[in-house]
């Protein structure tokens, strides 16, 4: 068996205590490698895993040598932050036979359109101290980050989306990829990006859901438009999203003009939206 992402080690010692022969274990951060190392060896599951202090990429198993057994814990707020992408595409290569388990076995990521200037402004500068600083924003975050949603006044506009599926016993999408999503504006708004969330497959009936409200240590992830969009209630916006970097969800919208309108065009100002806090 595979646990790659070891962190503690707690997972490749539940697995050797639920049954697995061996367990090979890959943590990559040498300080957290040594914790790992001292909790397997406490544990008494020393004899069962064997921990490499190094990236599951940079090792290969011969044919014969490959496990058909995969747990991993590689994952962000958006699913693909922590490297998920790469290392599956590798460990599928080089360490796992055909036909290999996994845990969890898929993760969709979901959202809605968000309004919400709070939000916006951590990732949007305009003047400090009476000195304009906005050519900072050239080198703002383009793809998503994480916020604890509840944390900010915002407005969600639209009906939630699929925006991302990745199973985790299937090759992932080449990098580069682009694909669109329709959201459905149910209230009028400029919408400063996307609210997401994921919902894990763990099997046999058990899942992580990291929506607004649900108790995971996970934040939401927030991805921005690189500019406000306006939306009209009723009328749909379609997104293009691609992964960037293979880490990150970037997304622009789609629209018929440069006028930055989804819809028919309406006047108000964008400091005047209503935000009803956790309109969840």
């Amino acid at each position: 068996m595979l646990d790659i992402g070891a962190g503690t080690g707690l997972l490749s010692i539940l697995s050797a205590r639920a049954g697995a022969r061996s367990v090979d274990a890959f943590e990559a951060h040498t300080e957290m490698a040594e914790v790992a190392a001292r909790t397997i060896k406490a544990s008494g599951a020393g004899d069962k895993v064997a921990l490499h202090s190094t990236m599951s990429s940079n090792v290969s198993f011969l044919p014969g040598d490959r496990r058909n057994f995969l747990v991993t814990e590689i994952f962000d707020c958006g699913i693909i932050g922590e490297g998920i992408l790469p290392t599956l595409r590798h460990a599928r290569r080089s360490m796992l036979t055909p036909g290999y388990a996994s845990i969890p076995q898929a993760a969709t990521l979901s959202g809605r359109l968000v309004a919400s200037p709070d939000i916006r402004r951590l990732n949007e500068v305009t003047s400090a101290c009476d000195v304009d600083v906005s050519t900072l924003n050239e080198l703002q975050t383009r793809g998503h980050f994480p916020v604890r949603l509840q944390t900010w006044d915002h407005t969600l506009v639209s009906a939630e989306a699929g925006l991302y599926h990745l199973d985790l016993t299937q090759e992932p999408p080449d990098p580069g990829q682009a694909w669109d999503v329709v959201f459905e504006a149910d209230t009028t708004a400029l919408a400063d990006g996307i609210a997401a969330w994921f919902t894990m497959d763990l099997g046999a009936g058990e899942g992580i859901d990291t929506a607004p409200g649900t108790p995971s240590h996970w934040m939401q992830a927030f991805i921005p438009f690189p500019r406000p969009v306006q939306v009209i209630a009723g009328h749909p916006l379609t997104v293009s999203l691609s992964i960037e970097d293979e880490v990150s969800i970037v997304a622009r919208p789609v629209l018929p003009d440069d006028t930055g309108l989804a819809g028919p065009p309406i006047e108000f100002e964008y400091e005047s939206i209503l935000m009803n806090g956790a309109n969840l």
